[in-house]
């Protein structure tokens, strides 16, 4: 690379930093940890999550970093805090490894259950799935939910799709000798 070139990709990296402060400066308080650390997951940096995480849960204790829960829960118990925060956390990482890849969110996702003390894992644990009861269903309404999702997606190709992919399913077990699978 010449020194041309290299100046042309500092630019744009500072250009890119300005831009990124701008955002953070523009998002609510709360926000900021979670997209930093949406961010360092993108870029698999899972060792710098801890420490985010760990100044996040004291600025947190120590009321510097507000975290807006319903109903509204004394400031005195930290902890419910601290759990909300987690919970959105580990969501986004979650959602986001969708965008930087399963292993990158893995990776972030472990750091993270590194960065918590004990108490706070089981409290986080204790707490539930993320996606709350409402929808906690059956195996049979996710297979409704994802068929009416696929159709409203694919129209009138549902059925010649759905076919192939039968058809594929089943080629792929028979060259893996996947037999003791009932789907095949």
């Amino acid at each position: 690379m010449s020194s041309a070139d290299n100046t042309s990709l500092l630019t744009e990296a500072t250009a890119l930093i300005t831009s990124w402060r701008n955002a953070l400066s523009l998002s609510p308080a709360e926000l900021r940890p979670i997209l930093i650390a949406c961010t360092l997951a993108g870029a698999n940096f899972p060792k710098l999550l801890i420490p985010l995480v760990q100044q996040a849960l004291t600025d947190i204790a120590e009321g510097s970093l507000s975290i807006s829960l319903t109903p509204v829960v004394s400031s005195s118990d930290i902890l419910p805090n601290q759990v909300h925060f987690i919970r959105r956390l580990r969501e986004a990482l979650y959602k986001g490894s969708a965008l930087c890849g399963g292993p990158y969110g893995i990776n972030a996702l472990g750091a993270v259950n590194f960065a918590l003390d004990p108490d706070l894992v089981t409290a986080v644990n204790n707490h539930g799935p993320v996606r709350g009861p409402k929808n906690a269903t059956t195996p049979e309404e996710y297979y409704r939910r994802g068929r009416d999702l696929f159709q409203a997606i694919y129209q009138h190709h549902t059925e010649p799709i759905l076919r192939k992919l039968e058809t594929a399913v089943k080629i792929w077990c028979k060259a893996f000798s996947l037999t003791h699978m009932e789907e095949c």
